[in-house]
């Protein structure tokens, strides 16, 4: 909750906010990146960036350490993910993906 008028606002509340406006903006400045397309005219065209994480449990934290301009998380077939990581993922442009199990081979089959 935010402080009310005749109380400053505490050094967590602006740096909380401080992050949440560098993630907003890192996000989309990675979304577009200029392409040069012909002569002098430039385009934006998506840049999709996908990293992928081993955690069992995906929580803010993790999304923390994301590098910056990550688009797609790709997340364990199996891996929880907290509401708030869900929410923080929306906020700041990044799909979480589920990466499907390998192929592993039927007990007791010959080929």
């Amino acid at each position: 909750m935010p402080p009310s008028p005749s109380q400053p606002y505490s050094d967590d509340f602006v740096e909380r906010i401080v992050r949440e406006v560098i993630s907003r903006l890192l996000a989309m400045e990675s979304r577009a990146a200029t392409v040069r397309t012909d002569g002098n005219r430039f385009a934006t065209a998506p840049v999709n960036v996908t990293h992928q994480v081993d955690d069992r449990v995906i929580t803010a934290a993790t999304l923390e350490s994301v590098p910056a301009g990550t688009t797609e998380l790709l997340i364990g077939p199996r891996a929880i993910i907290t509401p708030l990581a869900r929410d923080e993922a929306k906020s700041m442009g990044i799909l979480l993906t589920r990466a499907h199990p390998p192929e592993t081979a039927t007990k007791g089959t010959r080929t």
